[in-house]
């Protein structure tokens, strides 16, 4: 009886992939040399093959090692138990179904049956995707709804970065001269070769991270590419996509950055500026985002349909946020009402990048020019800073800073952190920018120190 068997096809020193193909050999006098082989289209760990016995391992120890980094080892491995038995019956069946209708068993023959049942297979290896393809789909996917997180559309926010992560790796579609001259021909074509999703591996991950580091980018923004990298490499996996977990191991690299906030004396010099045009509108969202602790995505569109008022008959925003879709209700000060009367309570339409632009003239036109002296990793290397405080202003400052002042204020934490969504208080006391002399005034004001 024909019985085929299953071997690893032998690796080349210079192969990227951590997994290997299987192929099927069958043994029989008939074929040219004696010998058929064919390609399975699975592969496979080499240390989840039991080579004794040509078929994946049953060790469940060796098992439970690999399904702490792959969850999913157990499924991989039965689906591969599955395919290569359906294809060991198809030859059973071919032999038979030659033998009594008295045909000629050739290499040729055998080929041509197995095309016609694993045609589609062996299609998918042949053609399957490379990564950018797959990320293309994924975000395709993502913009027709057709696929959800959670049961829920992706934001718009999420599919601009995954629509950035594919501009790096094709080096197009950036604005930006600076943006198109950093990544230059993009990832893909510097690693050399279409990125098949067996090529990312611990080799590929150190390609990666030495890409952004020869760019000079920080190492945080490093870390993100990464966490992005194996976001879409898991979500590839649980398809079936690919079978290639190596992922797992990717560290997410990420350093503690130098976090700075205008206090509220700066904060009523920008208030205070006699301003007109873009700049008057861009410094009124500016302010209204240091009152109410929102990110810029949120606060800037506020209108007349978000006022609200407490049990109490107290004025607030009720405002869902778009990143959490948690609700928020923040209370009224003078300021906050006083820009929103301004404008009718529909504020203008304004470009993030263009406030992250000029709010740094109008902080420098407000006198906050003090010396900030500080160090960040840039390239993968320490880098000694000093620059004036408005050059660090940013959109997302008027955050930090909100949530900074309402703690000096004297606002308990878990209170604050009801308006920012930070869950725990660890995460919000690593968020606002305060130095321990900062803490240590405030607690000399606690009745406990008098």
């Amino acid at each position: 009886m024909i019985k085929p068997k299953f071997k690893l096809k032998p690796r080349t020193k210079k192969s990227l992939s951590e997994t290997t193909s299987i192929l099927m050999k069958v043994y029989n006098k008939q074929f040219e040399k004696g010998r058929f082989t064919y390609g399975t289209g699975k592969s496979i760990n080499p240390e989840l093959w039991d080579k004794d016995n040509d078929t994946v391992i049953t060790d469940r120890k060796i098992i439970r090692k690999f399904k702490k980094e792959n969850p999913y080892v157990d499924l991989m491995l039965e689906s591969v138990t599955k395919h290569l038995q359906r294809m060991t019956n198809e030859v059973k069946r071919i032999f038979y179904e030659y033998d009594i209708h008295q045909k000629k068993i050739t290499n040729e023959a055998v080929k041509y049956e197995l095309d016609k049942v694993f045609n589609k297979d062996r299609l998918a290896e042949n053609q399957k995707e490379s990564f950018v393809q797959y990320l293309q789909r994924f975000i395709t996917e993502t913009e027709s709804r057709k696929r959800l997180y959670k049961g829920k559309p992706y934001s718009e926010r999420t599919i601009t970065k995954y629509k950035a992560m594919l501009n790096t790796w094709l080096g197009t579609g950036f604005k930006k001269i600076t943006d198109r001259e950093r990544v230059g021909n993009g990832i893909q074509a510097d690693f050399g070769k279409t990125v098949m999703f067996e090529h990312i591996n611990k080799k590929f991950y150190d390609f990666f991270v030495e890409w952004f580091y020869k760019r000079g980018y920080l190492i945080n923004t490093v870390g993100r590419a990464v966490k992005e990298l194996k976001k879409i490499m898991r979500e590839a996996f649980k398809e079936g996509v690919h079978n290639n977990n190596a992922f797992e191991d990717f560290k997410i690299l990420k350093e503690k950055v130098f976090k700075t906030y205008l206090n509220n004396d700066e904060i009523d010099l920008i208030y205070n500026l006699n301003l007109t045009g873009k700049m008057e509108i861009h410094r009124d969202v500016f302010i209204l985002g240091c009152c109410i602790a929102q990110r810029i995505s949120d606060f800037k569109r506020i209108n007349k349909t978000h006022i609200s008022f407490t049990r109490k008959k107290n004025k607030v925003i009720k405002l869902q946020t778009l990143k959490t879709g948690a609700w928020v209700f923040i209370p009224f000060s003078s300021k906050l009402e006083t820009i929103l009367e301004k404008y009718d309570y529909k504020l203008p339409k304004i470009q993030e990048y263009q406030l992250n632009y000029d709010i740094k003239e109008i902080c420098k036109l407000a006198g906050i020019n003090e010396d900030i002296n500080y160090s960040e990793n840039r390239g993968g290397k320490k880098v000694d800073l000093c620059v004036k405080k408005y050059q660090l202003i940013t959109s997302h400052t008027a955050r930090r800073s909100a949530a900074t002042n309402m703690y000096l204020a004297g606002i308990p934490p878990i209170d604050i952190m009801k308006l920012t969504g930070h869950t725990t208080e660890e995460s919000f006391l690593n968020y606002i920018c305060v130095t321990k002399e900062q803490v240590a005034d405030r607690l000399a004001e606690h009745k406990y120190f008098k």
